[in-house]
């Protein structure tokens, strides 16, 4: 990161320590000065702006701010707006470092086993509900789905109703 006065060692103290945003104290991070206005930060979350509300808060203001990794998954030779695919051992690292990690979203269910007699339903194709089922945009009319294409008839369109009718 590169700042707009000279980095102090209060000023590195401070955002090692933490430092109060969003109504909350941000974890501790490691932070190193590079040059009398250039010092690396590592966090440990990543909060909405964070870095430049932690320098503000402490009255300096980012000039530039380039990120290197993501975790486990260096950002080297990338260009401003490309991508490029995880590699398994990225997959793998990044899985291992985020399996304990809180989380806002609701835990996978197990599947019930299916009622002796029943077989167990194949999986839906398309997106997911929390609950499993198919997503909304996914789901088709009972009757739209059992007909085979070929024999549904075409809808018919809606006849214009006519002034003065009620009905």
């Amino acid at each position: 990161m590169t700042v707009d006065k000279p980095i102090t060692d209060d000023f590195i103290a401070g955002m090692q320590q933490g430092v109060p945003i969003l109504g909350q104290v941000t974890k501790r991070c490691q932070v190193s000065r590079e040059s009398t206005f250039v010092f690396t930060i590592t966090l440990v979350q990543g909060l909405n702006r964070q870095i430049r509300r932690m320098c503000e808060y402490f009255g300096y203001e980012v000039t530039q701010l380039i990120r290197t990794r993501i975790m486990n998954i260096s950002l080297k030779g990338l260009a401003l707006g490309d991508w490029r695919d995880l590699t398994p051992k990225e997959i793998d690292t990044l899985i291992a470092l985020t399996r304990d990690s809180g989380s806002e979203a609701e835990p996978e269910r197990t599947p019930k086993r299916a009622r002796s007699g029943n077989a167990a339903k194949p999986a839906a194709k398309g997106r997911q509900s929390a609950g499993g089922k198919p997503h909304a945009k996914d789901r088709r009319p009972v009757a739209e789905s059992l007909a085979p294409r070929a024999s549904r008839a075409p809808m018919a369109k809606p006849v214009p109703r006519q002034a003065g009718r009620q009905g």
